[in-house]
């Protein structure tokens, strides 16, 4: 074994069933994996049996068996079925056991066991049990999915005989495991015209006379027959004889019966061989243009009828060949303004079918590019595929709502003519991807989480008119670069703040980078950023500043709005904007129940620009100061009204007022003795404050 000490990887395979096991290791600068000896020469089973001495201590294999006489001793064998028969722990143990110390043979083949090794387990036959039961033992054994294959027999026999010389298998390759009692045949043909071209293995078991069994002359007849049958009418190139029955010199017959132009092979560690190879050539992608197909394998390739960078784009969900129980597909999917999701069906000879329209029932209501959707493809077995469909949420843009959609769809589905994607595929599902971040960016001036590249993208193109030049800062950009993983995008945010190309062209180019835009789309952000680049620095201050007051950030709404009201500015602006700054600095005032600032500011707008919305306004304020103030104190009415006007505001301010007070009323009674009851008039004046907090959304409201 030397010269394998600097080996980056090793492949291990292992032959296993309730006779035993054999291991093999294979490194890729073998030109064979090695079978490890379990005692004597050619002798490679490793009897399935654990042993435990009344001291606690264990052995296995062969030194198992020869102690399980021992007093004191808990011994057992037939570890596989064991394990399956009765599911505890602790009989999963003892196979766990087994298993492990047969893994550490690898340290005569790498240099560390720390070194990564991919581990094949062959068995005669898989069922969901089985799968289940090595789910189990890849876990304990801390592996990733990825390093982990199961197979059966056949597609050993598959693995180890197409990475031999093609001349094994140009034609049909015959396998005869005499192991036990039984022959049992495996006929793997290879079929199809278009790439990849599929390979499958038949078996059949013939049942061995004990009487033949022990005759070799019989044996020879018997097994002739068995030939002659099978390879009647056939080309056959390749032969394998494996198993301790094909021992001794008894095949001279059968020999004969094979015929001419054969690659004939005798030997006992084929499977064992084959597991090694078949996780090499998967890894490798070696000979993938033929695949072995299975009652274990998925039929066919499911996708996704998707978006991606605005392209109509099918996103395989299932890959055909691959073991049903090793499939697991996962993504994140962004709305774009339909309900609906399109699972097609690739067929060799048309290409993509629609096949499956699957409809997410009672759909949250939100705006396109506004909810994330994680998506999860696992089969259920090998006929079933289960597709779950999550709401994720956006970042804190929105929470999620906890909806969640399962679908079961058939893994072989039949086509249907008609698609709903002809009609707007431009509203189809968008393909996340960038990655989700782990920490999120905290968006200004609301201190929002944002996890993904579509959440900043949708929050900035709805704000285009907040960006400026300190929206691109920093943290942001290396946010992008380490969290998302998308270093060319904040390369390219970094070149434009550096040449003070910010806000727009640096946004316009985040929007594009992101793939979520259509062309049309694209354009109208380009007319928008047109316009706002249009916009004087006034404009663009009243803007932000009216975010600020819709999204209740009251102070610093009033910090602009007073700074844009300073003299140096008036000259700078039409009536119009002046008139509407002063009106919103008045509905601040008015939240901190500075009702005669408010007053103030009110009758400025008026003075700019007549309207009976603003002269409304004026009197309700004057209304809710007369609340708080003694009527001498509340300044008289100055601004023009018509008689009949002021009668409706009266009025309406009366009612507003007579049904807060009824509230109060009722409060008060409900908590004070009668006697001590003292009427609604002394109610408006001890709960002035609280009655203009409660009043102030009425009024709020008739502002609007």
């Amino acid at each position: 074994m030397s010269g394998r000490a600097n080996k980056k990887e090793i492949y291990v395979g292992i032959d296993l069933n309730d006779r035993g096991a054999l291991v093999s290791f294979y490194t890729p600068d073998m030109v064979e994996p090695e079978t490890e000896t379990a005692g004597g020469e050619e002798q490679f089973i490793f009897p399935a049996a654990v042993l435990r001495t009344d001291t606690g201590k264990l052995f296995y294999g062969e030194e198992a068996v020869r102690r399980k006489n021992d007093p004191g001793v808990e011994y057992h064998d037939n570890l596989v079925s064991l394990a399956l028969q009765d599911e505890t722990p602790k009989n999963r143990e003892y196979l766990l056991v087994f298993l492990k110390r047969l893994l550490a043979f690898r340290k005569g083949y790498v240099q560390s066991e720390e070194i990564p090794y991919y581990l094949s387990i062959t068995l005669p036959k898989l069922d969901s049990k089985i799968v289940e039961l090595f789910s189990w033992i890849r876990k304990s054994l801390e592996l990733p999915q990825s390093f982990f294959k199961l197979t059966d027999y056949r597609e050993s026999f598959f693995d180890y005989t197409i990475l031999q010389d093609r001349s094994i298998w140009k034609n049909d390759t015959i396998l005869f495991d005499y192991s036990t009692e039984n022959i049992i045949l495996y006929d793997m043909t290879i079929s199809g015209k278009l790439h990849p071209l599929d390979a499958k293995v038949d078996t059949r078991t013939y049942s061995v006379p004990a009487a033949v069994h022990a005759d070799n002359e019989q044996k020879d007849a018997f097994f002739s027959q068995i030939v002659r049958e099978v390879f009647k009418n056939r080309m056959v190139s390749g032969v394998y004889l494996i198993g301790k029955g094909f021992d001794g010199r008894w095949l001279d017959q059968s020999i004969n019966e094979f015929g001419t132009n054969k690659r004939i092979f005798i030997g006992k560690n084929l499977f064992t061989r084959g597991a090694c190879l078949g996780f090499y050539r998967e890894k490798e992608e070696l000979v993938n243009n033929i695949r072995f197909v299975c009652d274990y394998k998925i039929p066919s390739e499911l996708s996704l009828c998707v978006l991606m960078n605005q392209h109509i784009t099918y996103q395989p969900i299932t890959l055909a060949g691959q073991n049903w129980f090793d499939s697991i597909f996962e993504c994140d999917l962004l709305y774009n303004g339909r309900n609906t999701l399109e699972i097609w069906l690739r067929q060799p000879e048309k290409g993509q079918q629609p096949a499956v329209q699957l409809t997410l029932e009672d759909f949250p209501v939100r705006d396109p590019k506004s909810m994330r959707l994680h998506l999860t493809a696992r089969p259920e077995n090998e006929r079933m595929l289960s597709i779950v469909i999550r709401d994720d949420g956006f970042g804190g843009l929105y929470a999620t709502t906890g909806k969640s959609w399962t679908f079961s769809v058939p893994l072989m589905p039949e086509v249907f003519e008609e698609s709903a994607i002809e009609n707007a595929p431009d509203t189809l599902f968008l393909l996340c991807t960038g990655a989700r971040a782990k920490e999120p960016y905290l968006l200004k001036p609301d201190e929002l989480p944002i996890y993904t590249l579509e959440e900043l993208c949708y929050y900035m193109k709805e704000h285009l008119f907040l960006l400026g030049e300190d929206s691109f800062e920093k943290d942001m950009i290396s946010w992008i670069r380490k969290q998302i993983g998308m270093p060319a995008l904040a390369g390219k945010l970094e070149n434009h703040v550096n040449k003070s190309e910010v806000p727009y062209p640096a946004a316009y180019d985040m929007f594009d980078s992101s793939g979520i835009y259509s062309r049309e789309e694209m354009g109208s952000i380009r007319d928008t950023i047109r316009v706002l680049e249009n916009q004087t620095p006034i404009e663009k201050k009243k803007q932000r500043a009216d975010y600020l007051l819709s999204h209740d950030q009251n102070r610093e709404a009033l910090y602009i709005y007073l700074e844009l009201l300073d003299d140096h500015n008036l000259n700078k602006m039409d009536p119009s904007l002046h008139a509407e700054i002063c009106y919103h600095a008045g509905v601040v005032y008015t939240r901190y129940f500075l009702y005669r600032e408010a007053m103030q500011q009110f009758e400025s707008a008026y003075s700019f620009e007549p309207s009976g919305k603003i002269c409304r306004a004026y009197y309700m304020a004057r209304e809710l100061m007369l609340l708080r103030e003694p009527k001498e104190r509340v300044p008289q009415s100055i601004l023009p009204i018509e008689e009949e006007t002021l009668e409706s505001i009266r009025d309406d301010m009366k009612h507003m007022r007579a049904q807060i007070a009824d509230e109060f009323a009722k409060r008060d009674a409900e908590t004070v003795a009668p006697s001590e009851q003292t009427g609604t008039k002394q109610i408006l004046s001890v709960d002035s404050l609280a009655l203009s907090e409660q009043w102030l959304g009425e009024y709020e409201r008739s502002l609007r």
